[in-house]
């Protein structure tokens, strides 16, 4: 599975970093980017092989989840412009916890999921919540929650309580 991110900031950066440690995938099949270019070419850095798109829209078309890590008020603006690079195959991810994924599910026309990560997650320990969209297939489902348990361990929740499970496992 090719995995992309949006945002290479502190969240971006752990999920990057643990994913690959993990072996939950291989630095080749990851493309990344950022607001500041820089920040994504120092982790290439580190990780030769992952690819450093120029542009939001070239992550998405190299990926097949695509994980959006930039700030709350940033995603609305951004989702609803890359919206028609998004096919109905691919899932995109959001990692804030205020951003519900029957909202995502109104602008993007593929699958839509949240994970929230915890920074123990680094240490591939800790908890990560999920919430999947009505639009995700079993199979991204399951393809979703298999990448999180190389992390962490997954924990599946409604939307309704994301707020008291956030603070109960700390993400």
């Amino acid at each position: 599975m090719n995995i992309g991110f949006i945002g290479t900031g502190n969240m971006g950066t752990i999920l990057i970093e643990a994913l690959i440690e993990s072996r939950a995938v291989i630095p080749s099949s990851l493309t990344i980017t950022n607001r500041t270019i820089d920040k994504a070419l120092n982790i290439k850095k580190r990780f030769p092989d992952i690819q450093v798109a120029e542009r939001p829209e070239e992550v998405i078309t190299e990926s097949d989840a695509v994980f959006i890590c930039v700030k709350p008020l940033d995603i609305y603006p951004l989702l609803k412009r890359l919206s028609p690079v998004f096919t109905r195959d691919q899932t995109v991810v959001t990692i804030t916890s205020p951003v519900q994924v029957e909202q995502l599910e109104t602008i993007v026309s593929c699958q839509a999921a949240r994970v929230i990560p915890s920074i123990t997650n680094r240490a591939l320990s800790g908890v990560s919540l999920l919430t999947f969209g009505e639009s995700c297939t079993a199979e991204a489902k399951e393809k979703l929650t298999a990448l999180v348990s190389k992390i962490s361990i997954p924990l599946e929740i409604e939307s309704e309580i994301t707020r008291v499970a956030s603070d109960i496992v700390s993400c």
